[in-house]
């Protein structure tokens, strides 16, 4: 079926030893799974709650869950069944560490704190259909790394580039703060990244041979390899509604900021900022004493957002306040 050179038995073997979790040394190799996971689980939480990219880069290189992923795809390519099901069961057993690693240090928060306050945790709750591109990308720069051993050394850049526990971390933050529908679109991200991984890295290792090496490149290979494009499918559905969505708000968003600039050029306000989800438009304008008349720019907006939008502003007054040393010094001036 497939014409690609097949791999040496050599490469095979390596390959297997580096994925497969087997006798004689499967207890260690769960053992040092379950901690790496756990420490990068908190790494990686601790990172998302307090908004820190840093630390979330380095639970990323350190997360072993890439192995069981890429296992699965090694076990289907050479059409070990068997090897397959182990594999997902240990990936299902860092999932719902990941998760509950996440939602315990999140419980354990003070009372009030919001899972909302951190950029990192939300930039994980809306994947989009370049997420699935940037993951499709970094499955077959891991799957080719794994089949290539002098390019081995990119596979740090792959764990950074395919995040795989910090959304399953951010699953259990937003469960913990009863961010419930949050909590599903983080796991569509991670959801989004395993099935990325599951296609580029077979197509990546049937090309650079596996298959032929293992003899497993016929009929079989085929069914399995159609039915990962057809989840790939499927799950693109909700990024492609996820990203028609973020295309939507944008280009409503310049339309609407060149329409409210125009409104407040010769009044002496200023915008200083615009957001716009779905029908609503939220405005941030500077200014001091009465906001200018909204006859005029209420309906160009309606224009551009439809009938049902909803307009809410915030003031900021453009007054100055300088402190110097002490409140006995504190002057303000118009």
């Amino acid at each position: 079926m497939f014409n690609a050179i097949a791999m040496n038995q050599e490469d095979i073997e390596r390959i297997e030893h580096t994925l497969f979790f087997e006798q004689p040394n499967m207890r260690q190799r769960m053992i040092r799974f379950t901690a790496l996971i756990l420490f990068a689980s908190i790494i990686a939480t601790c990172g998302l709650l307090s908004d820190s990219v840093a630390s979330i880069i380095g639970a990323m290189i350190i997360a072993p869950l890439m192995t069981p992923l890429m296992g699965i795809v090694v076990a289907i390519v050479i059409g070990s069944g068997d090897r397959a099901i182990r594999c997902l069961v240990i990936a299902v057993i860092g999932i719902v560490l990941a998760i509950a690693t996440g939602w315990l240090i999140a419980w354990l928060m003070p009372y009030g704190w919001d899972p909302l306050a951190s950029a990192q945790v939300l930039s994980r709750t809306e994947p989009k259909l370049l997420d699935l591109v940037v993951a499709l990308a970094s499955g077959g720069a891991g799957a080719y790394a794994l089949s290539r051993p002098d390019v081995a050394d990119a596979l740090p850049g792959v764990a950074i580039a395919i995040s795989l526990v910090p959304p399953l971390n951010t699953v259990g933050i937003l469960l913990a703060g009863g961010e419930y529908h949050l909590a599903k679109g983080a796991m569509l991200l991670f959801v989004t990244n395993f099935t990325a991984i599951l296609l580029a890295g077979a197509v990546t290792f049937v090309i650079t041979g596996l298959a032929a090496g293992a003899k497993h490149d016929g009929p079989e290979l085929r069914t399995s390899l159609i039915g990962i494009l057809l989840l790939a499918l499927l799950v693109s559905v909700p990024l492609m509604a996820n990203s028609n969505h973020l295309w939507t708000d944008t280009r409503r968003e310049q339309r609407a900021r060149g329409v409210v600039s125009s409104w407040l050029d010769e009044t002496g306000w200023e915008l200083v900022e615009v957001d716009v989800d779905g029908s609503s438009v939220n405005l941030v304008l500077a200014g001091s004493g009465d906001v200018p008349d909204t006859s005029d720019v209420v309906p160009k907006l309606r224009d551009i957002m439809g009938e049902d939008m909803s307009l809410t502003a915030r003031v900021v007054d453009m007054r100055k306040i300088n402190l110097v040393g002490s409140p006995a010094a504190e002057t303000t001036s118009p």
